[in-house]
């Protein structure tokens, strides 16, 4: 299955959204979407960036409340079970990253604390409709992952204040869960 385009910049654009849910995804709480990449975006993270994954780096998409764009690359030549997710806050802004090594059947899972506000990114398992983080102020924000990846953010400064990752399979079924790393 292809998730994305190579541009001529030497990374992937994502084309592939994750299964359609038939559930509604109001059952579950308040979507917060992560949209596909509209056209490339040139410049956002340096180039040398590219460089240090073994495969192209893809432009997943971008997430909709506040504008980041979300990028994902695997895999280093010494520790190719590592997933890095860079978030470009803006030409000029300034971006993050983090790489974990991280576990297909599991949630892997990042967070931080960007110019527009707290982040988590999450990769959920492969099967994987959508995606819930449920907030210590009580609200539920769900997403369909793009690529492989779903990506939150609000535009209010520290961790991202989560209490529980769950990822759904289409019928509404819970995959897997977790409590986010603080």
């Amino acid at each position: 299955m292809s998730l994305g385009e190579l541009s001529e910049e030497g990374y992937q654009v994502a084309t592939s959204i994750g299964p359609a849910p038939e559930i509604d995804i109001e059952r579950l709480g308040e979507e917060h979407p992560l949209l596909l990449p509209s056209e490339p975006e040139i410049g956002l993270l340096p180039a040398d960036e590219f460089a240090a994954y073994i495969s192209p780096v893809m432009y997943v998409g971008t997430i909709a409340a506040t504008g980041t764009k979300v990028f994902l690359a695997r895999g280093k030549p010494h520790v190719a079970a590592e997933a890095c997710i860079h978030l470009a806050f803006g030409a000029g802004v300034g971006y993050e990253g983090e790489c974990w090594p991280y576990d297909s059947a599991q949630l892997g899972q990042w967070s931080g604390d960007g110019p527009p506000g707290a982040w988590l990114a999450v990769l959920p398992p492969p099967d994987t409709s959508l995606v819930a983080v449920e907030l210590a102020d009580g609200r539920t924000l769900v997403q369909r992952p793009i690529a492989g990846v779903a990506a939150f953010q609000l535009e209010e400064q520290g961790p991202l204040p989560a209490n529980r990752i769950r990822a759904f399979d289409a019928r509404g079924r819970v995959l897997v869960e977790s409590v986010p790393r603080r």
